[in-house]
This record gives structure tokens, C-alpha cells and sequence, in this order.
């Protein structure tokens, strides 16, 4: 995919970043946005090569939970 952001659900993002050197087609990341007091974050969570799309989505369910 063209480097970017693509939204899954719930502040869970695929982060594509431009050509990395282990990688001709891009680092891709997991990343979980979200806002504090007004500011929004971001928090890394992993590369895909790491980690699943099942363990993305629970690790930010238990973030969204303790932002509550």
C-alpha cells in the first residue's frame, strides 16, 4: 500500500511508512491513536511482522479501556 494511515476501528491504525531498508515495500505498524486532555497521541504498538491483526485489536481494546 502507498504510505499512510489506515483506519481499522477504535483508534487501531495500519501505519505504512515510506520504503524502509528491510522492506522495498514499506514498515508497517500498528499504531493506536487517541486524545488526552485535548492532545491527541500516539502510541506504537508493533510491527505486522510481530504482531496480528487479532492482537492489535485486543491490545487496543485494553488501551481504550484504561484511557476510561
Amino acid at each position: 500500500k502507498e504510505p499512510g494511515y489506515y483506519a481499522d476501528g477504535g483508534g487501531l491504525y495500519l501505519r505504512v511508512s515510506k520504503e524502509g531498508k528491510r522492506n522495498s515495500a514499506g514498515v508497517k505498524t500498528w499504531a493506536f491513536l487517541y486524545t488526552i486532555a485535548g492532545r491527541a497521541r500516539e502510541m506504537g504498538l508493533g510491527p505486522v511482522s510481530d504482531i496480528s491483526l487479532a492482537e492489535a485489536r485486543d491490545i487496543a481494546q485494553d488501551l481504550r479501556k484504561q484511557i476510561r
